[in-house]
């Protein structure tokens, strides 16, 4: 990725030295931001594919670790507060999409990752995180719920999207 980021910047230096016109240059800046955008998240899945795979349950109780070492839990919050919490996660993606962002994309100053898919995923560790904390089984409710939506009628309740 360094190489990457190299090239694309050796290719912006050589087009301010020779004073191309600003939009060649914006240009350039874009499409260079875009490639290594590409590149760090093609590099962030290699990354995922290497990591082992884990269960929901642990899954649960590595992010709630993550999270009380973080100082998330230094002082708990109340149920309803976590549940605004994760709330608050997916309506930052729904302006996400409002906005017309991509599913995912890369703040330019932090490259922090952004978008829909980043917030919902957000939300889900925030829910991962209460789980650990309650010490609730995530997999053993998934089911449980589930094998209740199985008995249920096509579209039952007649609520409409």
């Amino acid at each position: 990725m360094k190489t990457l980021h190299r090239k694309v910047r050796k290719i912006y230096l050589l087009q301010q030295k020779k004073g191309k016109l600003v939009e060649v240059d914006k240009m350039i800046k874009h499409n260079a931001r875009k490639l290594y955008q590409q590149q760090l998240i093609d590099n962030m899945v290699v990354s995922l594919k290497r990591m082992k795979k884990r269960s929901l349950e642990k899954w649960t109780k590595y992010i709630h670790r993550w999270a009380k070492r973080k100082g998330w839990w230094e002082f708990p919050n109340s149920p309803l507060e976590i549940h605004m919490k994760i709330v608050t996660e997916a309506a930052e993606a729904t302006e996400e999409v409002r906005s017309g962002n991509p599913d995912v994309w890369f703040d330019e100053k932090t490259m922090k990752p952004e978008g829909e898919a980043i917030e919902l995923a957000d939300a889900v560790i925030r829910i991962m995180d209460y789980f650990g904390y309650k010490k609730w089984d995530l997999e053993k409710m998934i089911a449980l719920k589930m094998r209740f939506n199985e008995t249920r009628p096509y579209r039952h309740g007649g609520k409409k999207c």
